[in-house]
């Protein structure tokens, strides 16, 4: 699949430099650029692009907010955030926008591609250092509440297992033999029952639990953070080779 990109950033040269990269991979079809947020936003209604590469810094409409608006407006479009800090509140405060991934501007053409194509095909877009914060995160504010009174369902562990592999609902919907329509309501009910903005945050509560798929059904338990076991789970299921999603609060009425 020839991933097409959008290319965000009000700075003229770093827009050149981006396109020059992304044109030089056979996988990438740069379908347009946008030099601030409220372009962006028209932009991507207009070409409807697999990936968008967005400055973080930008005056007027940051890259936050437009990716906040943006997942309104074309849910299905992967948004990656490129800036120069890469503290903890930055990267929490874009994926709780909707960002599929943040990469730091020190990263080299060849992480950022392999990103690039990671976010694309269903994937997320975290450095392993970006992710021990997210983790940090998660574990310092105690965002996964112990919600064993009110958990989720059979049917919709076994959904979350499927998210867990990467599985669309197009996927989900042939594998557990049911309609599109009843593994969206699903998703819904998981993303309200445990507060999840996105199926990366619900991703990331089942590995924390063990609804992963690896350990069967078994009782919700709160979060304990431990780094070797989340790290070799997580790279048995394929979601993290240098990359990860997180679990914030920041529900979104999007399935």
């Amino acid at each position: 699949m020839t991933v097409s990109i959008l290319v965000v950033s009000e700075g003229s040269l770093m827009r050149e430099a981006f396109v020059k990269l992304l044109s030089a991979d056979p996988e990438i079809t740069v379908v347009g650029e946008a030099s601030s947020g409220a372009e962006a936003l028209e932009r991507a209604q207009a070409l409807a692009p697999h990936v968008v590469l967005m400055d973080l810094s930008m005056a007027g409409m940051d890259g936050v907010t437009a990716t906040r608006l943006m997942k309104e407006k074309v849910p299905d479009v992967k948004v990656i955030l490129i800036g120069a800090s890469s503290d903890e509140d930055t990267i929490v405060g874009a994926v709780r926008a909707g960002a599929r991934g943040y990469v730091s501007k020190s990263s080299d053409g060849t992480a950022l591609l392999t990103q690039i194509k990671r976010a694309a095909s269903g994937g997320v877009a975290l450095s392993e250092a970006m992710t021990t914060k997210l983790i940090n995160a998660i574990a310092n504010e105690q965002i996964l509440a112990d919600i064993s009174n009110n958990g989720p369902s059979a049917r919709e562990r076994e959904v979350l297992a499927l998210i867990c592999e990467g599985a669309t609902n197009k996927g989900i919907a042939a594998t557990l033999v049911v309609s599109e329509n009843t593994v969206r309501a699903h998703v819904r009910s998981l993303m309200q029952k445990l507060d999840a903005g996105n199926r990366t945050q619900l991703a990331i509560y089942a590995l924390h639990n063990g609804m992963d798929g690896n350990q069967g059904a078994q009782a919700v338990k709160p979060v304990t953070v431990q780094r070797p076991t989340l790290y070799s789970t997580l790279g048995r299921r394929g979601i993290l080779s240098s990359t990860l999603g997180t679990a914030l609060p920041a529900r979104r009425a999007m399935a």
